[in-house]
């Protein structure tokens, strides 16, 4: 299985980088992908977890983008784009490791690799204020998403297919099903929600000399949103079934919020420092439970958009059927910031904005 799974991370990686565009000397207004999810790729880590590694590569292909519009990055007021996104999240378990019925695991293999994909419309309003490189950018973005893990097996211990293909229990095993244990080797995940989310960028532009009509490099910038997340039960294609919902819940919450501070000198890049806040509840759910991540990351200039990052993670396990797991984990690792506002607008000239 690995070897059929190096290729498709590179394909992935590689589109998301054309994606971006974001190179510093180009000479058009260049298209921000905002507040849109990142890639990355952490060698050897979450930590206990027993991976070689856990990659999400992401691609945001977009039907418009008009944030490329020179006089709306100069001026500001409403503006609009239509991304279809794919984010796959896959990890790789090491040889010999026992799974979660003891049997060991072999050929390293990929288990139950995680991907979203959706079509999210987002609305934009740009201010900029009294003609200075300070700006403010608030985006609405909703859509409908489908979350799956493609596994044939059961989603609980306990429970087998039979030869309708539904998932039935034995009398032998029906205390095993009775505590609907989550199947982590090849129980069916699948899920299809529909989002609104509200995130907003206060942010400074500025040069190496600090001067602030400039309209270049992003100086510093405060971020944070809202989102929430409702899945209806057996919405096609793959929505969420009652069995599911007793355990997963039917609605999410997620807050966010962070800062970024760019660094000049050697190693130029961007420091930036955020927090997640997760929560799963309704639907059938008895008891709602939360997660909570911190990550800490510094993109170099001349990596672009690329860097290292820094993540701790408590609460519950965001891969897929693995929602139960609770114990805290680090990630590090290589991380791709897609769409980065660092040159927004550094090509206008500004003569007629500044009369």
């Amino acid at each position: 299985m690995r070897r059929e799974l190096y290729p498709a991370l590179l394909v992935a990686i590689g589109a998301s980088s054309l994606c971006r565009a974001q190179s510093p000397d180009a000479e058009a207004p260049q298209s921000p992908i905002v507040f849109l999810e990142k890639a990355y790729f952490s060698l050897g880590t979450p930590s206990g977890k027993h991976v070689l590694f856990e990659g999400q590569p992401t691609v945001h292909y977009f039907l418009y983008n008009g944030l490329s519009n020179g006089k709306w990055q100069a001026t500001g007021g409403w503006n609009w784009a239509l991304p279809v996104s794919a984010v796959f999240q896959v990890r790789m378990t090491k040889d010999g490791v026992p799974l979660q019925l003891g049997e060991p695991s072999s050929s390293e293999p990929v288990l139950t690799p995680g991907y979203h994909i959706g079509v999210r419309p987002q609305l934009f309003r740009l201010w900029r204020f009294n003609n200075s490189a300070r700006l403010l950018l608030a985006g609405l973005t909703g859509g409908f998403t489908h979350y799956s893990n493609g596994q044939h097996g059961c989603t609980y211990l306990g429970s087998h297919r039979d030869a309708a293909g539904a998932c039935v229990v034995n009398t032998t095993d029906s205390l095993v099903a009775k505590q609907q244990i989550a199947n982590v080797v090849d129980g069916d995940f699948s899920t299809s929600y529909f989002s609104e989310a509200i995130d907003v960028r206060f942010a400074q532009q500025t040069d190496k000399q600090g001067k602030a009509d400039n309209f270049g490099t992003m100086r510093w910038s405060v971020i944070g949103g809202l989102e929430l997340q409702q899945d209806p039960l057996n919405i096609r294609p793959g929505g969420s079934n009652r069995e599911q919902s007793e355990r997963y819940g039917q609605r999410g919450f997620i807050a966010r919020a962070g800062g970024e501070w760019r660094r000049f000198g050697t190693a130029e890049g961007v420091i930036r420092l955020q927090g997640d806040y997760y929560r799963r509840f309704g639907g059938f759910l008895t008891q709602s439970f939360d997660a909570k991540q911190l990550e800490l990351s510094y993109l170099f200039d001349n990596w672009n958009s690329a860097g290292l990052f820094l993540r701790y993670h408590t609460g519950y396990d965001y891969y897929n059927i693995h929602f139960q797991e609770r114990s805290p984990f680090w990630n590090i690792g290589l991380i791709w910031d897609l769409g980065r506002l660092d040159h927004f607008n550094s090509f206008n000239t500004h003569e007629s904005f500044h009369r």
